[in-house]
């Protein structure tokens, strides 16, 4: 589903319901308050067709070529990395973005590298034919000597690259009734479970993710020195009570995994301490339950750990009587950005009349002046209004204009 601009300065998003039948469209409206701009721009030389002698804004390092001045290219002898980098794209702390590229295998087999350093997807499936490559990513609160980056590792033969595309995103995570569930969270019998893993398109971005400074390889985060990683685990109306905890270490080189739970922040007590591969298990502590929150981290136990983690598993008793559900995490891609209206948070949920999910969509009005938001539906969206849908944004409100997908898939109805 992509939200269009109709003007320049107007926001774009994409967001993908291919399970959705049909839609309806609620957009809520609140007043003007400060809200950051969004970041959204394009890479330099994004497409590689700018430059003399090699092209602008990107360095080769190692084996490759600039091939007809139009594609990137790295080559491999099986046993080495090679790579394009850029350093002059920024990247927003704590922000969620889409990277995509453009690639194909020109030759021979192995491992693709694509992404920031600090969120990097390896890609093992390349062909001969040109496909589109992606995954989110959710940036480190720090950011220090950071570079996008197109390159192989341990590959033979040759990889080709023909453009790259960076969009912030926002999630959009399923609400069933007044709870919120994202990717890797559900409910079943009184029972709340976050199972923590990486390969989804979210990459290390959860719900529940809260704070986070160590890089993210693939599917694993990756621990030095003093990085970290923090959950914040919190159900409204609900408690959290007894429960258990799990952490694996995927590769180990020195240190120790230290696992630890608050429910303040401030306070921390140790939950486990992982010294190898193998995963740590522990009891959630009597003394901080129940608890309506809990935080969880992640962290070298000195500043000479470095070791990588690729699941968190976590599953604690509810207090009351909770509704058996399943989390799910899409996202939407702000294409462009407006300084009047921004799109500050995106929900899914099911219909209880129609059983069709609802897309509820939370704006804010920037700026001192009335904005007014419209609503347009290509073809494909059956829309009952029977034409563009206005709402002033001088006031909260919600409207719920609806609208039925005769086909599935990405769909472009445009704000």
């Amino acid at each position: 589903m992509r939200l269009a601009p109709l003007e320049p300065n107007g926001a774009k998003m994409t967001q993908v319901l291919g399970k959705t039948a049909a839609v309806f469209v609620l957009v809520s409206t609140i007043a003007a308050a400060e809200m950051p701009a969004t970041d959204a721009k394009l890479v330099p030389n994004a497409g590689f067709e700018q430059g003399d002698q090699s092209p602008e804004h990107w360095q080769l390092n190692g084996n490759g070529r600039w091939v007809d001045q139009k594609w990137l290219e790295v080559t491999g002898n099986g046993k080495d990395s090679s790579y394009w980098r850029c350093d002059d794209f920024s990247f927003q702390p704590g922000r969620l973005y889409l990277f995509r590229t453009r690639a194909r295998r020109a030759g021979g087999s192995g491992t693709a590298i694509t992404g920031p350093t600090f969120a990097n997807r390896d890609q093992g499936k390349l062909t001969r034919n040109w496909q589109w490559l992606s995954h989110v990513f959710r940036s480190p609160d720090y950011i220090d000597g950071s570079f996008l980056r197109l390159g192989q590792w341990h590959a033979t033969g040759a990889v080709q690259f023909d453009s790259v595309e960076i969009t912030p995103v926002l999630p959009v995570h399923r609400q069933i009734g007044r709870l919120t569930l994202g990717e890797g969270e559900s409910i079943h019998d009184g029972e709340y479970m976050f199972a923590g893993t990486f390969r989804h398109r979210g990459s290390n971005h959860h719900r529940t993710l809260d704070s986070a400074t160590a890089a993210f390889n693939s599917d694993r985060w990756v621990f030095d020195t003093d990085s970290h990683v923090t959950y914040r685990f919190a159900l409204p109306g609900y408690k959290f009570q007894a429960g258990s905890l799990k952490v694996n270490v995927s590769y180990h080189v020195r240190g120790a995994c230290l696992v630890e739970a608050s429910r303040d922040g401030q306070t921390w007590q140790r939950l486990s301490l992982q010294e190898g591969v193998g995963t740590a298990v522990a009891e959630l502590p009597g003394e901080l339950l129940p608890a309506a929150e809990l935080l969880v981290r992640l962290r070298p136990s000195d500043d000479k750990g470095y070791f990588q983690v690729n699941g968190i598993d976590l599953r604690a008793r509810l207090s009351g009587s909770s509704p058996d559900a399943v989390g799910e995490t899409l996202y939407a891609e702000i294409e462009d950005s407006s300084d009047k209206v921004s799109f500050e948070s995106i929900t899914v949920q099911q219909d209880s009349d129609t059983g069709n999910d609802v897309l509820r969509l939370r704006t804010k009005n920037c700026v001192p002046q009335t904005q007014q938001l419209t609503l347009h539906f290509p073809k494909r969206i059956r829309h009952g209004g029977g034409g563009p849908f206005s709402t002033s944004t001088s006031n909260a409100k919600r409207v719920a204009p609806p609208c039925s997908m005769c086909v599935p898939g990405d769909q472009e109805p445009g704000m």
